[in-house]
């Protein structure tokens, strides 16, 4: 999973960033847009790493795609269809994104 390890919890998914350190402002809840798929996003400093947890909709299947770009770790996290019932969207085209 490159960089980080990752998991599913009750409460989401968990990201890991081993050897990372937390930077003072970043607040330890961001809000997420109303619209999206993910709830709340939660960001922790623990001994030796980093935890990113974002929560999402517990009654729902998700794929989770991680990757780089450019130094900065991406994750896109989409809710699964039913077969046949998938659309077909450009992930290229104005991405989500949190700040």
């Amino acid at each position: 999973m490159g960089p980080a390890g990752g998991s599913g919890s009750d409460s989401g998914l968990v990201i890991d960033f081993p050897g990372a350190r937390l930077s003072p402002s970043v607040p330890p809840e961001i809000q997420a847009p109303p619209e999206g798929v993910v709830r709340r996003i939660r960001v922790g400093a623990h001994p030796n790493k980093v935890r990113l947890v974002v929560e999402m909709d517990r009654d729902r299947d998700y794929e989770v795609h991680p990757f780089l770009f450019q130094d900065v770790f991406v994750v896109e996290i989409i809710p699964s269809r039913p077969a046949g019932g998938a659309e077909k969207r450009d992930k290229w085209k104005d991405p989500p994104v949190v700040r």
